[in-house]
């Protein structure tokens, strides 16, 4: 029951940290958001693959390995962190959702953005990846695939309207990758 509880308090530090790091939203940023369909996408498989873990090891008792718990641990607070530093650089351009309007804004390419283009997404990577192994779950790697597959797509739709949208795109493409500073 101690790794449960660990686990619950990891992932809470790890939100407190992503939204810790966000501008304030208008109601019609919410709206929007809300009606946004790869946003449920991700939010509907992401929270599946942080509870399916808890779920599991609550159910039933997979083995547990020091190790892979220590860094499912570290993986969720770097997540946390990760999403700290990309929200902070973002600032004001800031947005949950990709569409024409939010593309007006410039190209951020400085903090953590002068390396990848996408941190929040590679802090989602972390986060469910370290549920999974936090718990030493096997159910939860379906759901965090899942959310993966959801991720790239997401991705690849929002590069195409921002390469469209906002002038040095491109460019931007060229110079960093998308997950992983020199690797994808």
């Amino acid at each position: 029951m101690r790794l449960a509880l660990a686990y619950i308090a990891v992932v809470i530090v790890a939100r407190i940290l992503t939204f810790a790091g966000r501008p304030r939203r208008t109601f019609g940023d919410v709206v929007r958001t809300l009606l946004e369909p790869t946003f449920h996408l991700l939010a509907w498989t992401s929270l599946a693959a942080v509870a399916m873990p808890l779920l599991e090891y609550i159910v039933l008792r997979p083995r547990q390995w020091l190790p892979l718990n220590l860094a499912g641990a570290a993986l969720i607070v770097g997540s946390g962190v990760v999403a700290h530093v990309a929200n902070r650089a973002l600032g004001a351009a800031f947005t949950p959702y990709a569409d024409a309007r939010a593309a007006a804004k410039r190209v951020v390419t400085t903090g953590i953005y002068r390396h990848i283009r996408h941190p929040l997404y590679t802090a989602g990577f972390m986060l469910t990846a370290g549920a999974a192994l936090m718990l030493c779950s096997n159910i939860s790697w379906f759901f965090t695939v899942l959310y993966w597959a959801a991720v790239v797509v997401r991705t690849l739709r929002e590069e195409e309207m921002l390469k469209r949208n906002v002038d040095g795109y491109v460019d931007y493409m060229r110079l960093t990758k998308r997950y992983l500073p020199g690797i994808i």
